[in-house]
């Protein structure tokens, strides 16, 4: 390194280098892209061979098990755990046996989407805590290279934690979002039934209130 290029200390030396976080940032965002190109191509049936068999090799049956496997403790619903077991003993079947392409296929679909969100949580997370990141960095250029790997090891280990208890905590606040919503909905349209059904019986007395009018008389039935 020349002289005249040696980092400098203090908000110079960080006008003129890109943190760790920002570059993990950027990296996880291509590489989210990249996912979701797959994603939509095959939705649209357009997803080459190559593209798949390439996933296929670069990922391992215990990966992708591992992509789809829950967080923490199992808190969702008995039909999404029987769905996701399912899936597991697809994805094993398929590194051990012939499958037909939109089997192959679906285990993608589902797998990339999975990985999607999480690649979309990381971002979001990292981004929201940039400058906790920063400061870590910072704190660890100051340490031996041991002790900030171990230091770096630990803490990472923490943040997972913390990012999988938030992820579980969005998804119970989406599922109480969801179920206020539905809740609203039932009690508008029970609200609008009442309305509704009383309506055609207040049209029907308005009617025959106005029924004896002179221009509306009716002969009564008796003969001639």
């Amino acid at each position: 390194m020349e002289p005249n290029n040696r980092p400098i200390a203090g908000e110079a030396y960080e006008r003129n280098t890109i943190s760790t976080n920002t570059f993990q940032i950027w990296e996880t965002t291509v590489r989210l892209a990249q996912i979701q190109t797959l994603i939509d191509k095959l939705c649209l049936a357009t997803c080459p061979d190559e593209a798949m068999i390439c996933f296929l090799q670069e990922t391992d049956g215990q990966s992708m098990l591992d992509i789809i496997s829950d967080d923490e403790e199992e808190d969702d619903t008995e039909p999404q755990l029987r769905g996701k077991s399912y899936l597991k003993r697809m994805i094993q079947d398929m590194y051990t046996r012939p499958q037909m392409i939109g089997t192959v296929k679906m285990i993608l679909y589902h797998c990339l989407t999975t990985m999607a969100e999480k690649l979309t949580q990381d971002i979001k997370f990292r981004s929201e805590n940039a400058e906790f990141f920063d400061d870590l960095e910072l704190v660890l250029s100051r340490m031996t290279d041991e002790a900030a790997e171990t230091t770096k090891r630990e803490i990472m280990q923490y943040l997972s934690i913390a990012k999988k208890r938030l992820a579980k905590r969005k998804r119970v606040r989406d599922q109480q979002q969801h179920q206020e919503q539905r809740q609203q909905q039932l009690q508008h349209q029970e609200q609008q039934e009442p309305s509704s059904s009383s309506s055609p019986s207040s049209s029907s007395s308005s009617s025959s209130s106005t029924t004896p009018t002179p221009d509306c008389r009716i002969s009564p039935p008796y003969g001639s």
